[in-house]
């Protein structure tokens, strides 16, 4: 530390200016963290990019502005004829399977 009074109070500016920039990095930092946060983590909806729309321009007016939503179904699945829900394909029990087999 320097006797001098004035070089002390010079010191101590700098080291006072030094905190403030460091302290204004800091929450410029964590306010960029907090948009990222929010971007990955938050809310999600379908996000259109105007820049991108032209890109579809000619599907659009091939599909005569029917688009559909992500994740349905371009048609409805035709019912079966007798109005029941298909099963998951598992296949009968053998006739030679005694009843009792279950109940144990």
């Amino acid at each position: 530390m320097p006797d001098d009074l004035a070089t002390c109070h010079g010191m101590i500016r700098e080291l006072a200016a030094s905190l403030r920039d460091a302290h204004r990095q800091v929450e410029q930092l964590g306010h960029r963290l907090d948009l990222l946060l929010r971007r990955l983590c938050g809310p999600r909806s379908e996000r259109v990019d105007p820049n991108q729309l032209p890109l579809f321009a000619d599907q659009a007016e091939d599909d005569s502005g029917v688009v559909p939503a992500p994740g349905s179904p371009a048609e409805p699945p035709a019912p079966s004829a007798s109005g029941r829900a298909k099963g998951h394909d598992r296949k009968p029990l053998p006739a030679d399977l005694p009843a009792s087999v279950g109940s144990m």
